[in-house]
């Protein structure tokens, strides 16, 4: 029985690669970092892959070029860049993400709430101004109530760590079920009853055609005055044109957001100087531990799927997550 093929368009590197080969796989390797320079060598490489193990090459691989392609094994949590209906059509299986990052990205939440709600930008400004001046506009964490779109991995994650600074979470979701770290779970219908309720907002959720734009206008301006706003999740589940209104009219303490509805954010949109404003590159997901953890997976799978064995966090299309 000759040996799957897989093909990464990560570098994982030669280590990575030989425990990958153990495990009875070719391992094929071109960089989609170098793309769209290395399309031509990429698609040849393709070719021949039963698996496919990267991030995003498909904006310069057709998968006309993967006539074999069997399972594509994201490291992302997302899958809205992927070609659905090829992939679909062709009955190709696609895990992702849905776990690792949630670590890195819950830390993150926390940081840009205390960013917010310390004014730590204001003691950047006066330090670099050389100015001493106590600020008492300084709130606690302690006592707020955090306010989750989204009960899944990165929200539980995080609400945890809000727990351990006095919070109360709650989180709305498709389901309404609980989970853990969030002490009351509720249907996505009663967003708007919760909205005001809520010192700070974080957004959690997949991008689908029901969350597109699920934070709109009328919603936004049912937020607490003074709340804070951040968002990990997708871009467009937030109406931008809506929240850059509202956040002109200084209507919160602050607004962090890793991600846009147009990646990267242009020079020119108006967020960049709206004050309260905290911008990251879709930074979130990163940290010193992450990609090992990833590889964990990607390997796990692997190992499944050589042995025929079901495969872990498999996409659901039709779900959207």
């Amino acid at each position: 029985m000759s040996q799957p093929t897989v093909l990464f368009t990560l570098p994982y590197g030669d280590e990575a690669f030989a425990r990958v080969e153990k495990l009875g796989y070719r391992v094929l390797y071109i960089d989609e970092k170098r793309l769209p320079e290395a399309a031509a060598p990429l698609a040849i490489a393709a070719r021949e892959a039963e698996v496919l193990v990267g991030y995003n090459p498909f904006p310069h691989l057709s998968l006309a070029d993967c006539p074999q392609l069997r399972l594509i094994q994201l490291v992302s949590v997302g899958f809205d860049h992927l070609p659905r209906r090829e992939i679909e059509s062709r009955g190709i299986a696609v895990a992702h993400n849905a776990g690792q990052t949630k670590i890195p990205v819950s830390e993150w939440v926390l940081f840009q709430l205390l960013e917010i709600f310390k004014n730590a930008r204001l003691f950047l400004h006066q330090q670099t101004e050389h100015r001493w001046q106590v600020q008492t506009d300084i709130l606690e964490l302690w006592g707020k109530t955090v306010l989750f779109l989204g009960a899944g991995n990165i929200a539980s994650e995080t609400a945890k760590r809000c727990k351990a600074f006095g919070c109360t979470t709650l989180a709305v979701s498709r389901s309404g079920r609980p989970a853990e770290g969030i002490d009351q779970v509720s249907p996505i219908g009663r967003l708007e009853a919760l909205l005001p309720q809520a010192d700070a907002l974080v957004c959690t959720l997949p991008a689908t055609p029901e969350t597109h734009h699920l934070l709109n206008g009328p919603l936004l301006q049912k937020t607490k005055p003074g709340c804070a706003l951040v968002n990990v999740s997708r871009g467009s589940v937030i109406d931008t044109q809506a929240l850059t209104l509202l956040a002109a009219q200084h209507h919160f303490r602050g607004v962090a957001l890793d991600v846009f509805e147009e990646e990267p954010l242009g020079a020119d949109s108006p967020l960049w100087d709206l004050p309260g404003i905290y911008i990251t590159p879709h930074n979130a997901i990163f940290s010193d531990n992450c990609d090992g953890r990833i590889f964990e997976m990607v390997c796990q799978n692997l190992k499944a799927y050589a042995k025929g064995e079901p495969l872990t966090d498999l996409v659901d299309f039709s779900r959207g997550y």
